[in-house]
């Protein structure tokens, strides 16, 4: 009797389970899209990964037949369905009001193009009879590629974008010039490493960008991507103007006064922002800068150490906290010395000149003086004719016609719009400006007190 009993529950059991997967014609999946966009990626070089949800809605399993990626083994895209890596899965169920998801990645395959171009596949679904899909779609971009070279005398073109593996370096005595609307981007821990020189002539309608290599929305402005630019010690005669330098852990590093008068770098007209440590740092170095804005910096904007020397002519540096950048250093600091196994090693000469710039942020002191004091050495610094944010060095002797500790009116702070609002007190605020033109390319009048920054107010 009781194994009579058993075989009947069991049959009602199994009856139920059959019964508990849908048939229904009607019954069909629903997904959390109809269309899985990539953003551009480079030929040959893979995408993050991206994915769907495949969803039942229904009170029963629905069995899925067949997911198969329609372009088969030879399609660009690859699935993972299901935990499993495959281009084709059989018979897989999804329970009742559940869901699971598939990944999918790119490869782009290169061809000759040098302007973007689509790839689109798709993933099919046979349930209960209805064939649905998802459609699949990719920008590519061809592009020339470096991995780990020493670059000669050479010419970098905008045809392409220029993609670096880890790092590149520009020998000693030869030069790399790049041209105007160039676009550069950087693998993650690789940077560019400088020996020789280094020529970058963007313009004001075609700026050359140097960048992390991951294109997906996520990374417009995240920090920290790349290594940033490295001039090393006997690099000499660097120009670079109209540049954008952005998300990467140091944006310039300048090392070592040249041998002879050069300078070691000349920025003309740059942005640098989103930087994970410091904009620029100059050790021992010899650096002009004018119309330059570096913005959205972790550590210090200007970071002068161990000596060198130094002209900042209508800059704007500005550092406030932001969703990606934690601001807890000056935007400024200056050094002639540093110290290493209990010894300190002091440069015998330092100079700073700062000219109708703007220094700005949300510390109460963005000014960070740091001198060895020995009658030996020689140091000296000067603001003339800027905005400073500072509380200990409010009075300093060497700030001629400076405001201290004024607002400075940015249009949007929150926007990154460094422009001079109309109550900006650094409006008509120049002492003596040789700058005719700022970084938007407008003429500065001539014969009237210039602004401050580099913006000129309209």
């Amino acid at each position: 009797m009781r194994i009579i009993i058993w075989i009947v529950i069991l049959g009602v059991f199994l009856c139920c389970r059959k019964s508990s997967i849908t048939t229904n014609p009607k019954d069909a999946l629903t997904f959390s899209t109809d269309t899985l966009s990539f953003d551009t990626v480079f030929s040959s070089v893979g995408s993050t990964t991206a994915y769907f949800k495949i969803i039942n809605p229904h009170q029963k399993k629905l069995r899925i037949s067949n997911i198969l990626l329609a372009g088969g083994e030879n399609s660009q895209f690859r699935l993972n369905i299901d935990g499993i890596p495959n281009y084709v899965q059989e018979d897989i169920e999804v329970a009742a009001m559940d869901s699971m998801y598939i990944f999918v990645e790119v490869t782009v395959d290169p061809n000759n193009d040098l302007n973007p171009f689509v790839i689109e596949d798709s993933v099919i679904f046979l349930t209960n009879g209805n064939t649905q899909k998802v459609i699949l779609t990719a920008w590519g971009q061809n592009a020339y590629f470096y991995n780990g070279e020493i670059i000669g005398d050479t010419t970098w073109d905008n045809e392409k974008p220029h993609v670096i593996y880890n790092s590149i370096l520009v020998d000693s005595g030869k030069t790399l010039e790049i041209n105007a609307g160039a676009q550069l981007y950087f693998h993650s821990g690789s940077r560019l490493y400088v020996n020789g020189t280094l020529n970058v002539n963007g313009t004001l309608n075609e700026k050359v960008v140097f960048q992390g290599d991951r294109l997906e929305e996520f990374y417009d402005n995240k920090p920290g991507q790349w290594e940033g630019i490295h001039f090393l010690k006997g690099s000499v005669s660097n120009r670079i103007r109209h540049v954008q330098i952005k998300n990467s852990i140091v944006g310039i590093r300048v090392d070592s006064l040249p041998e002879n008068n050069d300078s070691s770098l000349v920025l003309r007209s740059c942005e640098v922002f989103n930087i994970l440590s410091s904009g620029i740092i100059g050790i021992t170095a010899n650096v002009y800068a004018y119309n330059t804005l570096i913005y959205n910096i972790g550590q210090h904007a200007v970071q002068l150490e161990y000596g060198g020397n130094y002209f900042f002519e209508h800059c704007t540096f500005a550092a406030y906290s932001s969703s990606v950048i934690s601001h807890k250093d000056p935007l400024l600091r200056m050094s002639n010395y540093f110290e290493a196994n209990n010894s300190i090693y002091a440069s015998d000469f330092f100079q700073a000149q700062f000219e109708n710039c703007i220094l700005d942020g949300g510390l109460e002191d963005e000014i960070a003086i740091d001198f060895y004091q020995d009658a030996s050495l020689n140091y000296n610094y000067e603001m003339k004719s800027s905005l400073l944010k500072t509380k200990e060095h409010a009075q300093d002797s060497s700030f001629n016609a400076c405001l201290i500790n004024e607002n400075p009116e940015f249009v949007d702070l929150s926007n990154f719009d460094f422009h001079l609002g109309d109550l900006s007190p650094c409006i008509d605020a120049s002492q003596n400006g040789n700058i005719s033109i700022d970084l938007d390319g407008k003429n500065r009048p001539i014969g009237n007190g210039f602004d401050l920054g580099c913006y000129e107010y309209e």
